[in-house]
């Protein structure tokens, strides 16, 4: 992992998730894993509903959490629940704000 230009951070020494994107398959990081929190799974939409649910169930069997990026919809997000992602990222996510009571 790099951080702050030249600072290198050791899973060791932060909590750090290990990166799968399309392409990638369990082969490639399971000889990793012992050193991770936790898989991070990236990539495009396509491919994360079409491995997501396999990368949680390696990630759980491994005793590791499993992290979803970049969900984005309503439905990205109940798949994410039915899979059992620990967690997802919601940050272009459709947000409803209630009016406030003088609008």
């Amino acid at each position: 992992m790099v951080s702050a230009g030249s600072l290198f951070l050791e899973p060791e020494e932060f909590p750090s998730y290990l990166a799968v994107q399309d392409g990638m398959t369990a082969a490639d990081v399971i000889p990793h894993l012992a050193r991770y929190y936790g898989l991070f799974v990236d990539g495009s939409l396509a491919w994360k509903l079409a491995t997501g649910a396999a990368w949680v169930r390696l990630a759980h069997r491994r005793r590791l959490r499993c992290y979803v990026g970049r969900v984005g919809t309503a439905a990205c997000v109940r798949r994410a629940r039915e899979i059992g992602t620990d967690s997802v990222d919601l940050r272009y996510a459709e947000m409803r704000i209630a009016p406030s009571p003088t609008d």
